[in-house]
């Protein structure tokens, strides 16, 4: 499901060329989805240095630099997706749904990685969403010795259909549903 492997291996493939549409069995209570949000699973890796607790000027927290680096992305996210609404997918979304770093609390960490989830929206691209990101990153204030890194795990661009699409019609007519997006 995360990858879409199997989709993308079978849309390469000769079998595909002989259907027009497709229906993908993905669990919606059999409300025809008619589009889905683009996705974008982004890993950060901050590295600082290490000290004992007892001196941390000495060390460079990277737990800290995450949550500022976290805090300046989700602000800054938070205020341009409120204008970005599609009027199919709705507006993008950002999710932290990992946060890893330190060892005990009488050290300073020296690294720390969080991930998080970018819904993308009609209207952007993953590119565009990674220069967003890139834009957010280089305004960071990173000490000298440590050093953030991003990571693009994972991307995939949105897609709808407009409510005109005769093969949407034809599966809500015969379900007698309106679509839904996920």
């Amino acid at each position: 499901e995360i990858t879409l492997t199997g989709a993308k291996v079978f849309a390469a493939s000769e079998h595909a060329k002989l259907f027009k549409n497709a229906i993908l069995p993905e669990p919606s209570g059999m409300v025809p989805v008619r589009g889905h949000k683009g996705v974008m699973f982004v890993r950060y890796d901050v590295l600082g240095k290490s000290a004992h607790a007892a001196v941390p000027e000495r060390g460079i927290n990277a737990i800290t630099m995450a949550m500022d680096l976290y805090h300046r992305i989700e602000s800054q996210l938070s205020i341009a997706f409120a204008e970005r609404v599609h009027p199919v997918l709705g507006p993008p979304t950002f999710n932290i749904g990992a946060m890893h770093g330190g060892e005990r609390a009488n050290i300073v960490p020296d690294e720390c990685l969080f991930m998080f989830d970018r819904r993308i929206t009609g209207g952007e691209t993953v590119k565009d969403a990674i220069a967003e990101l890139d834009k957010i990153n280089n305004e960071m204030q990173v000490p000298y010795g440590a050093s953030i890194m991003m990571h693009v795990v994972h991307a995939e661009e949105p897609y709808w259909l407009d409510d005109g699409d005769p093969f949407l019609q034809h599966v809500c007519g015969m379900l007698g549903a309106e679509p839904g997006i996920m």
